[in-house]
């Protein structure tokens, strides 16, 4: 149905991007075709689509991402870098954006304390101090390697993507070592990557066609191949509680329903609203 390259979704930086996970419940942000960004309200687990919008203002993005625990990020158009300031249960889209040092293109957040980041040249960082006292962190740390996309998930999953949409896998990530030893190359190609808890990676190809990997366990944690679903997707994003939503390339947003354990795959597609240009 449609055709778009890496570079294309690298500049409205996509951005696997995990949503919140705690008090606040299940969270999902979106930027509109205006340039507007949104969070929605609403969400629950009987009504994981969300009811309505409420407008974040203070910066025109073209990236955003939220973290599961109370965490969002974003970069503009320029590289600038922005931390969410002010994100509670009451204030689920927070308060105001604080710009921070460092220039990305694309940006990842997963746990409350991992921030990881691409910039326009394909340097990969991670954010460095990082604490409850100062979330926005201190500095950034160059990671060996070159990506033009990067993923995280709920539990510090880094995934990333190359030009030519070759997909790899961050290994030896531990409380001890945030940075992990290397990167290893996983089978398939995609344009868009995204992780929700360890066990759950979904992707989109050139051709829009929507996957999900199957076979991810502790011992095998690159999992055992792709399965496709039905649809198709310019992105997909994961939140921490493993809700899969994907934007096409009309703008409209989708929530795939009745995902499990079981059947991770889920059984169809159900749109939520359109105009927009970028999930999260």
């Amino acid at each position: 149905m449609f055709r778009k390259s890496i570079k294309q979704l690298f500049m409205i930086a996509l951005v696997s991007i995990i949503p919140l996970a705690n008090a606040i419940g299940d969270s999902f942000w979106a930027i509109d075709k205006n340039g507007n960004t949104l969070c929605r309200l609403g969400i629950t687990a009987t009504v994981p689509e969300g009811t309505s919008w409420k407008p974040v203002t203070g910066q025109v993005l073209t990236c955003i991402a939220v973290g599961s625990q109370n965490t969002a990020w974003g970069t503009a158009k320029d590289g600038t870098i922005y931390f969410r300031q002010g994100i509670t249960a009451e204030k689920p889209a927070g308060v105001s954006w604080l710009k921070v040092d460092g220039g990305l293109s694309c940006i990842a957040v997963g746990s409350q304390n991992t921030v990881w980041g691409t910039a326009k040249d394909k340097t990969i960082y991670l954010r460095q101090g990082i604490t409850a006292a100062k979330p926005e962190g201190t500095s950034w740390l160059k990671v060996a390697g070159k990506l033009c996309f990067i993923a995280v998930g709920s539990q510090d999953t880094v995934w990333g993507l190359q030009n030519d949409g070759d997909i790899f896998l961050r290994q030896g990530i531990s409380p001890t070592n945030a940075t992990g030893t290397k990167w290893k190359k996983i089978d398939g190609n995609k344009v868009s990557i995204s992780v929700g808890s360890q066990n759950t990676v979904w992707g989109t190809n050139k051709l829009g066609k929507v996957y999900y990997r199957r076979g991810i366990t502790t011992k095998l944690p690159e999992g055992a191949g792709w399965n496709e679903v039905d649809g198709t997707l310019v992105r997909v994003s994961v939140s921490a509680q493993n809700v899969v939503r994907g934007i096409d390339k009309n703008g409209d947003i989708f929530i795939r329903i009745n995902t499990s354990s079981a059947n991770p795959g889920g059984k169809a597609w159900k749109k939520i609203d359109s105009g927009f240009s970028m999930i999260a």
